[in-house]
């Protein structure tokens, strides 16, 4: 069987490499936005993407706060000190959710700015080709993918692989 304590290291590990690896491909990503003509007709399509972006962040919210009720919120149940790899997992999950944040603002703050200037031009921004956005879009959808694993890691390893003993329960033991 899997150690818990290998699990926790594996995964934090896959996230550090993860962020560096998106950072450093945000930062070679060139600063650049395309556009197209202006067509009213693209309205719908920028209202379905805001959306489908903003969906991300609100599972977000629901998952962190599902991990922090498994991990924290349940008095008999909950953390301590010993469980060290879950504190990591969680730790390193709740990183990740903050990514997810984190990407989702700067891909908002980007689009809205640029927007207001595509405006002026009289032109529609090519969100779906602009170099600039997909590199804060990708990551912060592999940013969430990679809280939801290591969300649903977390909670395997805390309910399954970490050895409970709740208050008032005693083990039987070999000796008399």
């Amino acid at each position: 069987m899997i150690s818990r304590k290998v699990i926790s290291i594996v995964g934090v590990v896959c996230l550090v490499a993860i962020i560096t690896w998106r950072g450093f491909v945000i930062y070679i990503a060139p600063d650049q936005l395309k556009t197209v003509p202006f067509n009213s007709a693209n309205t719908p399509t920028y209202q379905i993407l805001a959306a489908e972006e903003k969906s991300y962040s609100d599972l977000s919210i629901l998952l962190l706060a599902g991990l922090f009720s498994l991990c924290f919120i349940n008095k008999d149940e909950r953390l301590g000190r010993k469980d060290w790899p879950e504190l990591f997992l969680c730790a390193a999950a709740t990183l990740a959710f903050v990514c997810v944040f984190y990407f989702h603002l700067r891909y908002d703050t980007v689009l809205e700015l640029s927007s207001w200037q595509a405006a002026k031009m009289q032109a529609n921004l090519d969100f779906l080709h602009s170099p600039y956005l997909e590199a804060y879009r990708s990551s912060e959808i592999l940013a969430f993918f990679m809280a939801l694993i290591l969300s649903g890691v977390t909670a395997l390893s805390a309910i399954y692989l970490r050895p409970h003993n709740p208050q008032g329960v005693q083990y039987a033991t070999s000796n008399p």
